[in-house]
């Protein structure tokens, strides 16, 4: 997002210096949304809830021209390659009483998790942060990410957008401990990367883990519809990633595209949102600069 932001302003301000520069960066990050999950409506979604610019104005007045930015984003990603956050589970029967309490419950749990893991963030930045020379504190990160993935395995590393997708074939095989395993190793290691400074999104390693946790609910009470369970558990980790409550909606049921999920989901992030309301939140107080070291008076 900062590179193409970074593009979108040299070039926009260099042939259309009218347009002001933090219009030319909202106008990127909506392409780079719509273009990051495949469709303008994430863009839409997140873009009413910034509420930015002048109240007086319309709120379609104000998001037409970024919507634009967005459809255009996601237009060339969906022809020009195969992104598809949906995973391969079956349709269910669902939709009763029962299942809106199950996802409420998993929701809740699930944005829990969230909020500790977000609690442990800010001194974890702090404690990585006394290494002075960064070559040996990212040094240090990397070696620690790379024994979460040996443990891990293939499927715990990177942003996990491709490696959520095996988890399905994995439920014959695969006990409710070892996908617990699966989505706190995958937490850790977004909390250790974010932590040291590696450059990366939190979104989509939150999403692994809220999928991985959503199986694991499912291995434990076989009873209960796998497709909830992955979905409330989505719903639940990412609103306590990004306390941002239609993002955490749209990715749950892009993982899970089954529009009978709304109302469950729906009630489920209203309940994750009570949980994760002025908690922490998983991002750094912002280090104070180093004094400079007093240079030496005259001898």
């Amino acid at each position: 997002m900062a590179i193409n932001a970074a593009l979108v302003v040299a070039v926009g301000a260099r042939f259309v210096p009218k347009v002001q520069t933090h219009d030319w960066v909202g106008l990127s990050t909506a392409a780079t949304i719509g273009a990051l999950f495949g469709t303008p409506v994430a863009a839409a979604l997140m873009l009413s809830e910034a509420n930015e610019g002048d109240q007086r104005v319309p709120l379609w007045n104000r998001l037409y021209i970024p919507l634009v930015a967005a459809a255009t984003g996601s237009f060339v990603i969906t022809h020009f390659t195969n992104l598809d956050m949906s995973l391969d589970l079956p349709a269910e029967d669902y939709g009763g009483v029962a299942e809106v309490f199950v996802a409420i419950g998993v929701a809740v749990v699930a944005a829990a998790v969230g909020v500790a893991a977000s609690r442990v963030f800010d001194p974890l930045h702090k404690l990585l942060h006394r290494i002075a020379n960064p070559i040996l504190l990212l040094t240090g990160a990397g070696f620690a990410l790379g024994v979460l993935g040996v443990i891990g395995g293939t499927i715990t590393l990177f942003k996990g957008l491709d490696q959520m997708k095996e988890l399905p074939d994995r439920m014959a095989t695969t006990t409710a401990l070892g996908f617990l395993a699966l989505a706190g190793i995958k937490l850790v290691a977004l909390l250790v990367a974010s932590a040291a400074g590696f450059r990366g999104g939190r979104i989509f390693p939150a999403v692994f883990v809220g999928v991985a946790f959503g199986f694991a609910v499912h291995a434990l009470w076989t009873g209960l519809p796998v497709t909830v369970t992955v979905a409330a558990a989505t719903v639940g980790i990412v609103v306590a990633a990004t306390r941002n409550g239609w993002m955490s909606l749209f990715l749950a049921l892009a993982v899970v595209p089954q529009l009978d999920l709304l109302i469950p989901m729906l009630f489920a992030t209203l309940a994750a949102w009570l949980v994760v309301v002025n908690r922490a939140e998983l991002r750094a107080t912002p280090l104070l600069a180093r004094p400079e070291r007093a240079s030496p008076g005259p001898s």
